[in-house]
């Protein structure tokens, strides 16, 4: 089965019967795994597929297959994303540089703690700001008017999977697109969230099991463990780093710890934070 064929065979009662819907994705992955050469992008479709049905199915990992990571991340958002926000709000003199910027931006919209979409995309940039890794590590900003044609015809998009943000700033972006292997493969309408947008985005590097790069990988992790509750105790997909050998002085690939420290030393933050504050 091509992807045209499965994209063909969607239909809205499928998409409404979550037992028929979960059917039909493992027969149709089975089926296109079968007969067509994997690339990175003939898998996005499929990932997109899982979306359009939020089941998120990963059949290359069967201890989190049938998560709906869409709901999921939405909950988390609406909750752990208010205490994260609220995390540095509520301390704001203590921060400096990026995270002062964005929580200027913050308190000046007053639906940011109201809002799915600017909650969600307020907490990722705080996190990525607190352990200063770069946006445009997981993000790339374009104009609202821009279509396909245009971001690919002049953005030099990268190989690994990026949520294009169209609007005049990351906070305030309207509409998103994913792109992968230098294309645009999946597009969102108006009426979609940023939480779908980025529930993609994570659903594509998790189930191709991409390494986070060093560049986003304490978000991600934080995302990953905090936010989805995958694999809270061990396990990770972080890059591992180069460092030199105390015994031969030859640069060497240090084995990375099970569990991020700067991603437990933040959590351990927030919890201890909430509760000094709640007595």
């Amino acid at each position: 089965m091509s992807i045209p064929q499965i994209f063909g065979c969607l239909s809205k009662e499928r998409l409404c019967c979550a037992d028929e819907s979960r059917r039909f994705f493992c027969n149709a992955t089975n089926d296109f795994f079968s007969a067509t050469a994997c690339t990175i992008s003939s898998l996005s479709c499929l990932l997109f597929i899982f979306t359009l049905c939020h089941l998120y199915i990963f059949p290359m990992d069967p201890g989190i297959s049938g998560i709906d990571l869409l709901s999921r991340l939405t909950e988390a958002f609406l909750s752990k994303g208010r205490r994260i926000v609220n995390f540095f709000l509520q301390q704001r003199l203590k921060w400096k540089g990026d995270i002062q910027s964005l929580l200027t931006e913050i308190g000046n919209d007053t639906r940011t703690l109201d809002d799915t979409n600017l909650m969600a995309i307020s907490a990722i940039l705080l996190l990525m700001a607190f352990f200063r890794e770069q946006t445009d590590s997981l993000f790339i900003l374009a104009d609202v008017t821009e279509t396909v044609a245009d971001i690919e015809g002049h953005e030099r998009l990268p190989d690994t999977p990026r949520l294009i943000m169209l609007g005049p700033s990351l906070m305030t972006a309207k509409r998103w697109m994913v792109s992968i292997e230098g294309t645009v493969a999946i597009t969102f309408t108006g009426s979609d969230s940023f939480p779908a947008a980025f529930a993609t985005l994570f659903c594509i590097r998790y189930a191709l099991n991409m390494e986070y790069q060093e560049s986003a990988a304490c978000t991600l992790d934080l995302v990953q463990r905090f936010l989805v509750r995958i694999n809270p105790e061990d396990g990770k997909k972080c890059t591992a780093r180069q460092g030199v050998s105390k015994k031969t002085g030859l640069i060497v690939q240090k084995k990375a710890p099970p569990i991020n420290s700067h991603v437990n030393n933040f959590i351990r933050s927030l919890l201890d934070f909430e509760w000094q504050t709640s007595n």
